[in-house]
This record gives C-alpha cells, structure tokens and sequence, in this order.
C-alpha cells in the first residue's frame, strides 16, 4: 500500500481526524517524555555530585578522627585497643621470624 492509497483510504473512512489526534498526541507525550528525561538527568548529576563532595568530606573527617580512637585525650599515649592491635602484630611478627616477644 502506498502512500497516496493510504491517504485515499483514510479520507474515505473518515479516519484522518483520529489519525491527526493519534499523532498529535503521541508527539505532546514524547516532547513530555525528553523534558522529564532531561530533568531527571540534570537532577541525577547535581545528586551524584553532592554525594561525591560529602563523601570527600566524610573521609577528611575520617583522618581527623583515625588519631583519637588510637591514644587517650588527656596523656596522649596508647590506649588498650591501639596497644592490643600493636600487641597482636607484634606476636606475630615473633612467632614467624623465631625471636622472643620481650
């Protein structure tokens, strides 16, 4: 079927209206479509961005903060935990290399 007959066809039917209205409402709904879709991107960047800048912000925060968890506020020596880690690499490191740990 060519496009003349097609044209013909619709004309005789009394069809071309509910074309033109078909047509015209599928390029409303794709123009919506591409806006949202664009909107939706420029807001997915700005998020993905905003996340990416406080994670930045969380790890500087993270080095400040690794220090504390390892030495006591007021003397600024070792407190148990840090002094267990040391103490578990320590034995370690004697038992493979056959020295004594004192």
């Amino acid at each position: 079927m060519s496009t003349q007959e097609f044209i013909t066809w619709i004309r005789r039917t009394g069809q071309f209206g509910l074309v033109l209205f078909s047509l015209t409402s599928l390029t409303i709904y794709l123009v919506q479509d591409w806006n949202q879709q664009t909107v939706l991107h420029q807001f997915t960047e700005n998020l993905e961005s905003e996340v990416e800048d406080r994670t930045i912000e969380l790890r500087a925060n993270q080095k400040k903060l690794e220090p504390m968890t390892l030495e006591d506020f007021l003397t600024l020596l070792l407190n148990r935990r840090s002094f267990a880690d040391r103490a578990i690499v320590e034995v370690s490191n004697a038992i493979r290399y056959q020295r004594p740990v004192s």
